[in-house]
């Protein structure tokens, strides 16, 4: 049977909803993996998020599994975290909130640099902590393909692209795997050529054209899958969001749309 890590991460957002949920992602894992779970923690107390309605939220700070291995800090002390926040404050404010959506982005990365060297199996699925999805459909198709998957090579989801590609989940061998949790290091170099890729609207950090610019900048080729996911948010709300993107978005997202061709003729 082969082996899987799954770094989940976050701020443990929808608990203990979200707990019931990634239970049965490892309950389906489970069937077809040994599985590893790594469970990222970002310890920041109370939360206020203006997007998405939530104000002083007391965090949860419990773990989904006693037996994962876990990393717990808040990501929001040290040097790279200053250093990202600040280099991204002499581009645009994508979401004009006063960079903050910048910096909880940064935090994200950080967390999933943190989880790059604790990887130890033959693949590796990184997934959020707030997500709400089918998991048994995902582990279903990853379960399928898993055995044609190779070095370069990476599944996420068709959904969520923002004109770039999907980082609510991926799932690669661990090479792979540790170049997309290493995207961190890209911050930089990204803001600066990010004015060059017609993908990029403004000159500013967002998540999803970073893993675009990830996979090109290492010929990472991606595999897309047709399962949607919603964000869930403090008190188990789920954030709302679109099935399809707007369309004037969708000329710029045929990169996309060819992950998702590559997905139903998958060797």
């Amino acid at each position: 049977m082969d082996s899987i890590d799954l770094v989940i991460y976050g701020i443990k957002r929808g608990f203990p909803n979200t707990k019931c949920a990634y239970t049965e992602l490892v309950d389906n894992l489970n069937k077809d993996f040994n599985v590893r779970v790594i469970e990222v923690l970002n310890v920041i107390g109370k939360y206020t998020n203006i997007r998405s309605n939530e104000v002083s939220v007391e965090q949860n700070l419990e773990y989904f599994f006693d037996d994962s291995i876990k990393i717990e800090k808040d990501f929001r002390c040290g040097k790279n975290f200053v250093k990202l926040l600040n280099y991204s404050k002499e581009f645009t404010d994508l979401h004009d909130d006063n960079y903050k959506s910048n910096g909880n982005l940064i935090q994200q990365l950080l967390m999933l640099h943190e989880a790059s060297d604790r990887l130890n199996s033959k693949f590796t699925l990184i997934i959020r902590d707030d997500l709400k999805l089918d998991f048994k459909l995902l582990i279903q198709k990853i379960t399928k393909i898993k055995k044609y998957v190779k070095d370069k090579e990476m599944i996420t989801s068709f959904y969520h692209s923002n004109r770039g590609l999907s980082e609510r989940w991926t799932f690669s061998n661990r090479k792979t795997a540790k170049i997309l949790l290493r995207r961190s290091s890209l911050v930089e170099k990204f803001l600066n050529e990010s004015d060059k890729y017609s993908y990029c609207s403004s000159q500013g950090l967002n998540g999803e054209w970073l893993m675009r610019y990830t996979c090109e900048a290492h010929k990472i080729l991606p595999v897309a899958i047709p399962i949607f996911s919603y964000r869930i948010r403090a008190n188990s709300v789920i954030h709302k969001e679109r099935i399809f993107s707007h369309p004037r978005h969708w000329y710029y997202e045929w990169f996309t749309v060819k992950a998702l061709l590559r997905f139903y003729f998958f060797r």
